[in-house]
């Protein structure tokens, strides 16, 4: 050592000697050295057999029995390095995967109710970008629900690990409705607190199903409220979906006779060669 700097130890063939003995501590005498300590050298050392092993080097004098002495310890953190190889390589694929997904997807604490990070399909949803959305509490300024209907939500996902499908309507910053079905999934990240979470967007389909039972009320209401006879048939199957009032007056039959029976066995044609041919 004597004087040398950390980055003059390969000179001496320390670190093919410090991969041989693994963790270990080595004592130097020294005289004199203007090495006071040395803390957290990084090298990569070889062992006979070719293996590269990651070493962390650490060096300070100090003094045993009035002499001077140089002591060194090494710290083999090989496995330590290819465990956070290992758990960069997990988080950029789930990271990719995450903010490339086609649905929109968000990552919550469910403790403190704050948004951790959303992807850009998640923020585009609500009128924002991404970074104008994160970081900001789930009850927000952007977006309101019903307290009770947030903790039913989150007391579910906290005892079951998992939600799909679960409904639940917001209310936007612009004053609109929106109905969604939550699916979540508690992460298994050692704090039992961080959820990644999805949506369906379900209010275009149910203001369509609202106009179409509205619309669909309307025609009925005209239909039975027609004053001559009429009826509903479906060509494609032989079903006499529906008669009105006046139908039922006018021919005698009941209901229960008519709707659901074939037209074409049971009609009120007298002359069904006739019939048929139409």
């Amino acid at each position: 050592i004597g004087g040398h700097g950390g980055n003059e130890f390969y000179d001496f063939g320390l670190c093919e000697y410090l991969a041989k003995i693994g963790n270990n501590i080595i004592l130097f005498t020294c005289e004199e050295t203007k090495l006071d300590q040395v803390s957290d050298f990084n090298f990569e050392a070889r062992t006979k057999s070719g293996q590269i092993l990651n070493k962390v080097l650490y060096g300070d004098r100090i003094e045993l029995n009035g002499k001077p002495f140089y002591l060194i310890t090494i710290e083999d953190v090989t496995k330590r390095r290819q465990a956070e190889l290992n758990l960069w390589e997990s988080e950029e694929k789930f990271s990719s995967a995450f903010y490339n997904l086609p649905i929109p997807a968000g990552l919550f604490s469910i403790s403190t109710l704050k948004v951790l990070d959303v992807n850009d399909k998640f923020a585009a949803s609500f009128g924002f970008s991404k970074d104008e959305f994160s970081r900001e509490l789930i009850f927000s300024e952007y977006i309101k629900y019903e307290s009770e209907d947030l903790d039913k939500l989150l007391n579910t996902l906290s005892s079951e690990g998992s939600i799909h499908d679960y409904p639940l309507e917001v209310s936007t910053i612009n004053g609109g409705t929106r109905n969604l079905r939550i699916s979540a999934a508690m992460l298994p990240d050692g704090t039992g607190e961080t959820c990644i979470a999805s949506f369906l967007d379900l209010t275009a389909r149910f203001k369509a199903e609202r106009e179409l039972a509205v619309s669909e009320g309307k025609f009925r209401s005209a239909f039975y409220s027609l004053a001559v006879p009429a009826s509903i048939l479906d060509f494609s199957t032989g079903e006499r979906v529906d008669v009105n009032q006046k139908y039922l007056e006018v021919f005698g039959y009941t209901r229960e006779d008519l709707v659901g029976g074939n037209f074409l066995n049971r009609n009120i044609a007298a002359d069904q060669k006739e019939f048929q041919d139409i």
